[in-house]
C-alpha cells in the first residue's frame, strides 16, 4: 500500500492533495472541525513523518550494522511503526 503523494494541503476541513494535473483529491474530512483540530494536523504531518522516520531507520540500521552502536539498540519499535504506517501485518 502507498500513501498519497505529499505534499498533503489542508483547507476548511479537508485534507487533501494535488495531482501532476493540479487536481484536488481528497485524503479526509474532518468533522466536527473543531474538536478534531489537533488530529487534522497530526495526519497532515504524516507522511513527512514516515519518510522521516524510515531515514533514522535507514541511519540506526547503518550505523549498528558496522559497529558504531552497541547491542543495546533495538529498532523493533521503529520498523513495526513504519509497517504499521504503510498497512503491513508485522
Amino acid at each position: 500500500m502507498k500513501h498519497s503523494p505529499k505534499p498533503w494541503l489542508i483547507a476548511e476541513k479537508i485534507i487533501y492533495y494535488k495531482d501532476q494535473e493540479g487536481e484536488n483529491w481528497n485524503i479526509c474530512t474532518m468533522e466536527p472541525w473543531r474538536e478534531r483540530g489537533p488530529d487534522a494536523a497530526l495526519i497532515l504531518a504524516a507522511a513527512d513523518m514516515l519518510e522521516a522516520l524510515e531515514g533514522c531507520e535507514r541511519l540506526l540500521t547503518a550505523l549498528w550494522n558496522d559497529g558504531t552502536l552497541g547491542d543495546d539498540i533495538n529498532l523493533t519499535e521503529t520498523r513495526t511503526a513504519i509497517a504499521k504506517a504503510k498497512g503491513v501485518n508485522s
